[in-house]
């Protein structure tokens, strides 16, 4: 896995209490913090502990106020960022007048009351840090029948896991939205991942017609082939979660344990033949082009957040084109894989969010009722796209369930 980068926190005792606030958040995201009051040990130096704390971090916070401004020291390690070319990230915790030497960096405004926006802020922006230095797994393709598969493999854990995507993927743009690519860099810190592309989705080749189900598991044994993947957790996500288990019940020798979040063992829709007409025939004049209504279900937390709207939209669009989309849907209305659930011998965590308005929290709690062993989390929120909302959480479940399996053999 790429380094982690530390945030050095600058700032002067005035501003103490917005610094612990802003350094609590960063340890709740997992992000590596050095602070003089944590890190300094006791009878130290505190010059030289300082310049030490500096030169083993990547990115400097600083806290904007009028105390700040008037600090030489805080100026200082201010300075010593952009002298050593090191991002310096400055926080308006109080009104001030921002000497002429910073002004051209753009600063989070966090005086109350924007400081919890300001924190979201925060992390956005150190996400974006982070990605661009951080490389983008390869892609690579497998092949299955005739088609070519789109696959990455990227982390370090001890454990294969396999993730089966949700209704659209595409794994360049996977790495383009920070939120997105923090979620797979944590999956990547307990595990080996494997993404794939779906046939028809992303960069995987595209297919006439609609893919069938069976078609879509010889897809997954071929990505593992060509990772070298002899037995793996598999992790279906949304509608990913019936291939997930189709794949589990017909190659219980290759998994190694089930881990199913946002899923369904059926597609329950209640429309009329003519509602789904009416509803792929606006697939077919609005699909990638704003997908604000899609978000109503998908992403309700980010519906007023005009990035994510732009971002979404275009990940949308590269995803799969609107032909594709009415031709999923057509196969999502087939699933059904309940007969499958009692059949089920290997280790499976269930995970759902308890307000989930694409997947209501009662399909998790089916697949659990009715797998044998099953482990049911329901996680807080609203969002399906398991990248948003406490996604730690949810990130912490999955990795508490895999550090419980043993690793298997991988060749050499």
């Amino acid at each position: 896995m790429p380094h982690e980068p530390q945030v050095f926190i600058s700032y002067q005792r005035s501003d103490a209490e917005q610094a612990h606030r802003v350094r609590a958040h960063l340890a709740t995201h997992g992000v590596r913090t050095w602070m003089d009051e944590y890190d300094i040990p006791v009878g130290a130096y505190w010059p030289d502990a300082i310049d030490q704390g500096l030169a083993a971090s990547d990115i400097v916070v600083g806290f904007l106020s009028p105390d700040a401004v008037a600090s030489r020291n805080v100026k200082n390690e201010w300075d010593w960022a952009l002298t050593n070319d090191k991002p310096l990230l400055l926080l308006r915790v109080k009104p001030c007048v921002v000497p002429h030497r910073y002004v051209s960096l753009n600063f989070i405004e966090a005086s109350e009351p924007s400081m919890t926006a300001a924190l979201a802020a925060l992390l956005a922006a150190l996400d974006d840090l982070r990605s661009r230095s951080a490389p983008t797994p390869e892609t690579r393709y497998a092949r299955s029948g005739d088609l070519s598969i789109a696959y990455q493999v990227f982390g370090s854990g001890p454990i294969d896991l396999v993730v089966t995507p949700g209704f659209v993927s595409n794994l360049d743009w996977t790495w383009d939205y920070p939120m997105l690519a923090r979620h797979y860099r944590r999956l990547g810190e307990r595990a080996r991942v494997i993404l794939f592309d779906k046939r028809g989705t992303g960069l995987s080749d595209r297919v006439a017609g609609v893919p069938t189900l069976e078609q879509r598991i010889d897809d997954l044994r071929a990505v593992m082939d060509a990772a070298e993947v002899r037995r793996a957790a598999i992790m279906g996500v949304s509608q990913g979660g019936s291939m997930a288990v189709q794949f589990a019940a017909r190659q219980p020798d290759r998994t190694s344990a089930l881990i199913l979040y946002g899923a369904s063992a059926v597609h329950e829709g209640s429309m009329t033949e003519d509602e789904h007409l009416g509803v792929e025939k606006e697939i077919l004049q609005t699909w990638g082009q704003d997908m604000r209504n899609a978000m109503a279900s998908f992403a309700p937390s980010m519906v007023d957040d005009a990035r994510f709207i732009d971002w979404f939209t275009r990940y949308c669009r590269a995803s799969a084109s609107p032909g594709a989309v009415v031709a999923l849907r057509r196969m999502d209305a087939l699933i059904d894989v309940r007969d499958l659930l009692p059949t089920l011998t290997i280790p499976t965590l269930v995970l759902h969010r308890v307000a989930d308005r694409e997947n209501p929290i009662e399909q998790g709690r089916y697949l659990a009722a009715h797998i044998p062993g099953a482990v049911l989390v329901e996680l807080p929120g609203e969002d399906h796209l398991p990248w948003l909302g406490e996604q730690d959480v949810l990130i912490d479940a999955v990795q508490a369930f895999l550090a419980q399996r043993p690793a298997p053999s991988r060749p050499d």
